[in-house]
């Protein structure tokens, strides 16, 4: 089980790499640079913790971030965060400093906790405002790969698995919202052609 949800962390990403490479993606670096340092933080803590489950669930998915930052830099694209993505940065600084002098690694996956559902509600607001913006594979297979590591680790206790709670939830819920948005398109009627 833990190889397959390895092989589905990774594979969440093959749409976006295709897309990538067709040109038909220009990814935000501040962005992914955002998300990527604090799953880093997130799963030094949990490792700290003498927890593996982060690691196996998001270590490819943190890899895969990387290369999209390194995309993204390659074509160009600035690493300027703009002020919530500088909230975010501020917050997993923030992490890092209080386990570092209350030596508790729980609180700093508890408050990177809060930064990845603060990524949701953005994506989420995006989604209401430019529907049909996500790639539905992308989210579906995160969904399993996030639902399946809650229920293989489902024997942990504590931050760790709150954290892996807290991704499955942020991928069901963007995954239900692409789904409705497929079903309203489909359903719309359309504007019938007069000769």
């Amino acid at each position: 089980m833990k190889e397959l949800i390895v092989f589905l962390s990774f594979f969440q990403y093959v749409p976006y790499f295709i897309s990538l490479y067709r040109g038909l993606s220009l990814p935000s670096v501040s962005g992914w640079f955002c998300f990527a340092m604090s799953l880093l933080v997130t799963m030094f803590a949990s490792l700290s913790l003498g927890s593996y489950s982060i690691l196996i669930a998001c270590g490819l998915s943190f890899l895969c971030q990387v290369s999209i930052i390194a995309v993204g830099l390659m074509r160009g694209v600035a690493l300027k965060p703009d002020r919530i993505e500088q909230s975010i940065l501020c917050f997993v600084c923030l992490s890092v400093l209080l386990w570092f002098f209350t030596g508790q690694a729980s609180l700093a996956i508890y408050l990177n906790i809060l930064v990845d559902v603060l990524g949701t509600v953005m994506i989420l607001k995006k989604l209401s405002r430019l529907p049909a913006t996500e790639s539905p594979s992308t989210w579906l297979i995160g969904t399993l790969c996030s639902g399946l590591a809650v229920w293989y680790f489902y024997a942990e206790s504590g931050a760790s698995y709150y954290y892996l709670i807290t991704v499955f939830l942020s991928n069901l819920s963007i995954f239900l919202l692409i789904l409705l948005q497929e079903i309203r398109i489909r359903m719309k009627p359309r504007d019938k052609v007069t000769n």
